[in-house]
Formats: structure tokens, C-alpha cells, sequence
């Protein structure tokens, strides 16, 4: 996309070039004092100054079809050669009329993947559905399908509707929302998202925001790992709210199907610090055995009659403090073994066979030992160049593990959450 137009500033025009993510504004020496940072060193003296950057991130101006724009830059120089402000662009706003937005209707394949599914065009293709959710961060939500009958043709679209608005990192934030609901769905960071319509109270058009940076093609691995709506419909509330607050951790997601699963220290650091940040969130607790309570009295005994002690230093007190504070902490091994044991047998069974076929053996607390001795060795400095067959068998079942453990706290029910993990994991469990 190459878009001419002018950009407006404190009532100056300046004549500028984007395309795609490339913004290039030109303007000479003396213009360039009143857009950016560039200065001369005395009168009609300049020199070159790599940190020269435009005045403002957000830009607003005419295009040279007459519509309105606004663009979100994330960094910016001035290029005293070419006289001319070279930019890289977050997003922009095409604004086609002066109303101001009050929605985001978004639409895409991965929003029509969801009530693409045979199963549920057989349950409700007698006519249009509509889905509504509201959150107070976000807004309302509302998500719709119809499927004509006469032509065999099926179309779906996402609609947040929030107060109104004309800034675009407001906008910016609400698609970011409704983005970070479906990588939690779909559990993959890029989406295939195709039109994000600005629209008005009556839901006319108003604009149209475009994020470069952001396009990808569903593949047709993705395409198989398509969750129906059916299956969260009832959850999406819920979701959207701790979505919004940023409570869900989503840093161990892959970027797509399509591309080789990279079981590797990234994974494990990603997907055992996704553990340990969801025990807390959830506020699970674990209890210790009667012979681990031991230890730790003994231990707490200790360092309190150390701290009695006279000439021990102030830092070294604090250590100790935080020491005796941690003592409870449950292990990642536990926490493991706990997510493990929560998941349905029949799952369990599938996983035996998986290991019988790499002729290794599994258990729980094996798989749990070793995962948490990897992560821990890592952090303490030991190189891990490459892992064996039963290490990324563990890593295999544990990222399963944990993406039906995260399922499970919203849904609550054991073949509504298997059959999500089943889609997105491409396998079959036999519940």
C-alpha cells in the first residue's frame, strides 16, 4: 500500500510518502526545526545529530484522496542529506468521515475459522447467531455469523463497541484486546486478521485502521487447529476480563502450525515460567508431606537462632529473612506433578503410548524431575545445546498438559476441554 498526502502540523503542511511501514516526510532544514528535534548549532550553522526525532509520535494529516490520517510512529530520525524525516510506522487511521468511532468491527479468517466447522453449521445453520459479552476495561463485545442457505456461503465478524473516540492508541489498545483473546484461543501468535472497520453508533463506517506488520495467511495446519465457538461460548466473558487485565500468560505460545515446533531452552523457560506464573494467579496451594513440614521446621529453627546471633550484619540478616519467607515455596516439580495429575487418565494412557513407541518409559514425577532439573541447571548457567528424545517427549505432554490445565479453570468440563486441546494439538485422546 503506498499512501501521498500532507502531513498537518502546528499549522504546517509537509508533504509525506508512506508505504507499508515507511513513512518519509520531507522537509528542508528550517522546516524541519518546527517537526523535529533538528536545531542549528548557532544561526544558519548545523550539524549531524543521529538523535534528531519528530517532536510527537502521533502524526495527523490529509491524504491526497481527501481522507483524514493518523499515524502511530514508533521510531524516527532526520535525514539531514536527503532532507527529509524518515520514519517507521506502528499503525494508521483512515478516517472517512468527521464522526468520531465508537466501534471496531474486525474481520478475518481466524474470526471465520471459528464457525467454520462442520459440526457446528449442522447445529445452527437454521439461521443468524449473535454472541454477547461485555467487559468494563474493553467494552462490548459481540461476535456474529450467517450463513446463507441459497448460497452455500458462510460470514463472520467480531464487533467491539467502547465510548467514543478519535485517538488511536485507544483504538490501538481495543484491537489489541480482541487480538490477545484469540491468541489465548487459538494458542498462536500470529493471526490471520484481514479488515479493521472504524464504525459509527448506527455501525456505519467511519474508517479504517491498518496494522503493517501484523499480516499472516492462515495455513492449513492452522486450519486444522481451528477451535469451534461452540466449545468457549460461554467462557469468552471470562476470558476477555482477565485478557484485559493482562492476567493470562500467553509468552509460550508458538508463532504458527506451520512452522517446525521448535522444542528448544526457549520453550522450556517460556512454558515452565507460565507454570509457576499461573499457580500464582490461581492461588493454588499445595501442602507438603509430613516428612518435607519436617525439614522445613527444622531449618526455620536454625536460621532464627542464627539471627539471635550478635554481629551479624544488616544484609546478611535480610538474606536470611528471605530465606525463612521461602522456605514453603512450592518447587516447580511439584507444581508439575500437580498440573500432570489434574488432566484425565485418558489422557494420561495416550501420552504411555506415545513414550512406548520411543521405547521410554514415563511417569509423572519422572517427567516433572527432569523438566524442573533442566530449567534450574539453565539458570544457573549450564549450556544446554540440545535436548534428548524423552526430554522433548516431556516438554510434548507438559505444554498439553498445560494448555488443558488453563482450558479446564475456565471451562470445568473434562471432554469440553479435551476436545479444545484435541483441536489444537491435532490428536485424540478417545474421551
Amino acid at each position: 500500500m503506498e499512501i501521498k498526502g500532507k502531513i498537518i502540523y502546528e499549522k504546517n503542511e509537509f508533504d509525506f510518502l508512506l508505504k507499508n511501514d515507511n513513512l518519509n516526510i520531507s522537509c528542508d532544514y528550517k522546516e524541519a526545526e518546527i517537526l523535529t528535534t533538528f536545531k542549528p548549532v548557532r544561526p544558519g550553522v548545523y550539524s549531524l545529530n543521529a538523535n534528531e526525532k519528530l517532536k510527537e509520535n502521533v502524526l495527523s494529516g490529509k491524504t491526497d484522496s481527501g481522507l483524514k490520517i493518523k499515524m502511530k510512529v514508533i521510531w524516527s530520525y532526520y535525514d539531514f542529506i536527503k532532507c527529509e524525516v524518515v520514519c517507521k510506522i506502528h499503525c494508521f487511521v483512515l478516517f472517512n468521515c468527521d464522526e468520531k468511532t465508537v466501534g471496531l468491527k474486525i474481520k478475518g479468517q481466524d474470526i471465520f475459522n471459528l464457525f467454520n466447522d462442520g459440526e457446528y453449521l449442522t447445529r445452527f445453520i437454521r439461521s443468524a447467531q449473535q454472541f454477547k459479552y461485555k467487559d468494563e476495561s474493553l467494552g462490548k463485545i459481540s461476535f456474529y455469523s450467517k450463513f446463507n442457505r441459497e448460497k452455500r456461503h458462510l460470514s463472520a465478524f467480531c464487533k467491539v463497541m467502547f465510548e467514543e473516540t478519535d485517538d488511536i492508541d485507544n483504538i490501538l489498545s481495543k484491537y489489541y484486546d480482541v487480538r490477545a483473546l484469540f491468541k489465548f484461543i487459538y494458542h498462536r501468535n500470529l493471526l490471520d486478521f484481514s479488515n479493521f472497520i472504524l464504525i459509527n453508533k448506527n455501525s456505519k463506517k467511519t474508517g479504517e485502521l491498518f496494522v503493517p506488520g501484523e499480516n499472516y495467511t492462515c495455513s492449513k495446519s492452522d486450519l486444522k487447529r481451528a477451535v469451534p465457538f461452540y466449545l468457549i461460548q460461554k467462557t469468552v466473558g471470562k476470558l476477555m476480563t482477565d485478557i484485559c487485565h493482562n492476567d493470562i500468560y500467553d509468552l509460550h505460545f508458538r508463532d504458527s502450525y506451520s512452522s517446525v515446533i521448535k522444542l528448544d531452552v526457549g520453550k522450556l523457560i517460556s512454558l515452565t515460567a507460565g507454570i509457576e506464573h499461573e499457580f500464582g494467579r490461581f492461588k493454588i496451594k499445595i501442602k507438603h508431606d509430613t516428612k518435607k513440614r519436617k525439614q522445613i521446621r527444622f531449618v526455620k529453627t536454625k536460621y532464627k537462632k542464627i539471627l539471635l546471633c550478635k554481629g551479624i550484619r544488616a544484609d546478611g540478616r535480610s538474606i536470611i529473612k528471605n530465606a525463612i519467607k521461602h522456605l514453603d515455596d512450592v518447587q516447580l516439580e511439584t507444581k508439575i506433578v500437580y498440573i500432570l495429575n489434574s488432566i484425565p487418565k485418558y489422557m494420561i494412557e495416550k501420552f504411555k503410548e506415545w513414550y512406548i513407541v520411543k521405547k521410554e518409559s514415563f511417569s509423572t514425577k519422572t517427567a516433572a524431575t527432569d523438566i524442573s532439573k533442566l530449567r534450574n541447571d539453565f539458570a544457573h548457567g549450564e549450556t544446554l545445546s540440545s535436548f534428548n528424545q524423552k526430554t522433548v517427549l516431556d516438554l510434548q505432554i507438559i505444554e498439553i498438559a498445560f494448555a488443558y490445565f488453563q482450558f479446564q479453570k475456565y471451562i470445568k468440563n473434562d471432554i469440553v476441554t479435551t476436545n479444545i486441546v484435541e483441536k489444537l494439538f491435532n490428536v485424540r485422546f478417545g474421551a
